[in-house]
């Protein structure tokens, strides 16, 4: 019993001394998720500009990173990158663009359950 007490005291010690050096930090989490495969800023059906598509989310993740810090801003994407628009299934090199995306980016995370829902794309 005197040695679980002692444990105990030595752990709060340790998150008291941590505690006295730790630094306030603002952060940012951007997430995307569902971009079906909009590669540019552009509606395919009509043919007119879109306030959307991977060339929109890297201008609002730059903005983000410039006002808050690079280590300031967390990026995450949770799948559903190819599937859905006319551009992927006429495009193959969509793929290697939306990959090369999320690399350019600097995506800390993504997640491709979604991908996978109906077979290899």
């Amino acid at each position: 019993m005197k040695f679980s007490r002692k444990v105990l005291v030595g752990i709060l010690i340790l998150f008291a001394v941590v505690l006295l050096f730790a630094e306030t930090r603002e952060i940012v989490i951007l997430h995307t998720s569902d971009l079906h495969g909009y590669i540019y800023p552009v509606d395919y059906a009509t043919n007119k500009p879109a306030n959307y598509g991977l060339a929109k989310v890297a201008s609002v993740i730059k903005e983000q990173r410039q006002k808050y810090g690079e280590g300031n801003v967390i990026v995450i994407d949770t799948g559903d990158l190819i599937q859905g628009s006319p551009m992927e299934y006429y495009q193959w090199l969509f793929l290697v663009q939306s990959f090369s995306f999320y690399r350019t980016c600097s995506f800390h995370m993504i997640s491709m359950l979604k991908e996978f829902q109906t077979g290899i794309c």
